[in-house]
């Protein structure tokens, strides 16, 4: 409040300076930027209260990659000319009698095959059921070992369990053919990880512990040998499965060692 003198200047009231009891009331937009700023804040607190979602499949990349590699293969091949994929067949089946008979000339699927012969699947049973045990094991063993020594492992079974089947089988011409080694030798690598890092209980007992589940996985491996897979028609190869399996078994703790 102000007053005028004599002179007709304004003076300032003696009081002037000192807190106002008179309440000053926010305008209707300054209410309405609080309750954004009061949204807001709500907001922001409920969104540091939920946990972090994950994918509803939380697969590694190497896992992930190959599985889908694998796929793609099987897809592309069931949609050639018949002709086309029979050669392709030539290619990356593994054949003994290649190896071991002189009146076969060895040819570019000699070399291919060890490794080729684990992208080729005979039916969609056969690269379902891979696929699903590869992602079942191949996932646990990645994300503890790494990706590199996943493939080394899966590799390192696959050809081993040719090896085998070589073997056994010197001069057998039938075509080997799908992924079944180097993931028996990923299921052998899971057991083997499972046990050292007290996932089946305390981590006692080692190989005592293991052997039944050991038993239990050959025999069924000689049983789907001899016996084969329902709705499978080709012979399931029991010599590359036994042996990828015991090549994970083995394996496993000298690659674990590795710095990769």
């Amino acid at each position: 409040m102000t007053k005028t003198n004599g002179t007709g200047n304004h003076e300032d009231d003696e009081n002037e300076g000192a807190p106002s009891n008179v309440s000053r009331f926010p305008t209707q937009e300054e209410r309405r930027e609080i309750e954004r700023m009061k949204a807001a804040m709500k907001k922001a607190q409920e969104q540091a209260a939920k946990p972090p979602s994950e994918p509803v499949l939380n697969l590694p990349p190497v896992v992930k990659a190959l599985s889908g590699l694998l796929l793609l293969v099987h897809i592309v091949l069931s949609l050639v000319p018949e002709d086309l994929k029979l050669e392709v067949w030539k290619l990356g089946a593994f054949i003994p009698a290649r190896y071991t008979l002189p009146e076969i000339p060895l040819d570019a699927g000699a070399f291919l095959s060890p490794v080729g012969h684990m992208f080729l699947h005979g039916g969609w049973l056969h690269i379902g059921m891979n696929i699903g045990m590869f992602l079942a094991f191949g996932s646990g063993i990645e994300k503890t070992v790494g990706g590199k020594k996943l493939l080394l492992i899966f590799f390192a079974s696959g050809v081993l369990g040719l090896l085998f089947h070589m073997v056994v089988y010197p001069s057998d011409l039938h075509p080997l053919i799908g992924a079944s080694g180097g993931i028996s030798g990923l299921f052998g690598a899971f057991l083997i990880m499972a046990s050292d890092r007290g996932m089946m209980g305390d981590g006692t007992g080692g190989w005592r512990k293991l052997a039944p589940v050991v038993a239990i996985c050959v025999l069924s491996f000689l049983l789907f040998g001899f016996f084969g897979v329902p709705g499978e028609s080709g012979q399931i190869a029991w010599t590359v499965h036994v042996a990828g399996f015991f090549a994970g078994l083995f394996l496993f703790r000298p690659i674990d060692r590795l710095r990769i």
